[in-house]
């Protein structure tokens, strides 16, 4: 049923240009597998392939380029239909999840990665070392590239390039970080979802003035804001 007939790369481009946005994060996977690029391991399950028939990543980051704005990737590591994804985590991750993600910057680049669905199993069985040493040492954007801290159960708030607090995710000691200088991200929606939700009114979302107190309040303390 996807089919983004109203996706403009272009305009939206020149919308985040306005808005004085130095960066823009696409979801290229999120947790239902699907992929805004043409993979080879989602055959038939991504956006070359069926709905709308075009490439996504490819066709924004153009036009975000062309803005002189960073082209950033969103990429989850595990798929809610994936076979083995919940038994056998580190098959999944050696045989499809670290060959996508190689894909997906090898053929991006993108400036930074931001992934997620990291908490069920440890940074060991998910062998994110593995990829990152391959990022960080041999990947087309080695020298560019940054990264969040969801790499696993054992890594948000602890490791990574900056730290990405959830709905003022509880736990979280933002004093301490903020005396450390340790650069974080509040993540959250304009509304309770992270995405378009048809049973969401214009009610549920945050007011203009909600919004322009949350970007006053992340700009003053340093902190980088992400809405979804």
């Amino acid at each position: 049923m996807f089919k983004a007939e109203l996706f403009d790369a272009s305009q939206w481009a020149k919308l985040i240009k306005k808005s004085g946005a130095r960066y823009a994060t696409l979801t290229s996977k999120h947790h239902d597998g699907f992929c805004l690029w043409p993979s080879t391991f989602a055959w038939n399950w991504n956006s070359l392939d069926i709905g709308p028939h075009r490439d996504i990543c490819a066709e924004l980051k153009t036009e975000l380029l062309k803005e002189d704005i960073r082209f950033c990737l969103y990429y989850s590591l595990y798929e809610w239909d994936r076979p083995g994804c919940m038994t056998n985590p580190e098959n999944y991750a050696i045989k499809h999840m670290i060959p996508q993600l190689k894909e997906l910057i090898t053929q991006y680049g993108p400036s930074m990665l931001f992934t997620d669905g990291e908490w069920d199993f440890d940074s060991k069985t998910w062998h994110s070392e593995e990829f990152l040493a391959w990022l960080f040492n041999e990947s087309p954007v080695k020298d560019e590239i940054v990264v969040n801290d969801r790499w696993g159960n054992d890594t948000r708030s602890a490791h990574g390039g900056f730290y990405s607090t959830e709905y003022g995710e509880v736990g979280f000691d933002r004093t301490f970080n903020a005396e450390k200088r340790r650069k974080w991200e509040e993540c959250r929606g304009i509304g309770a979802s992270f995405g378009f939700n048809r049973n969401e009114n214009l009610e549920d979302y945050l007011s203009e003035k909600q919004l322009i107190h949350l970007l006053i309040e992340t700009v003053s303390k340093s902190r980088r804001l992400k809405l979804l």
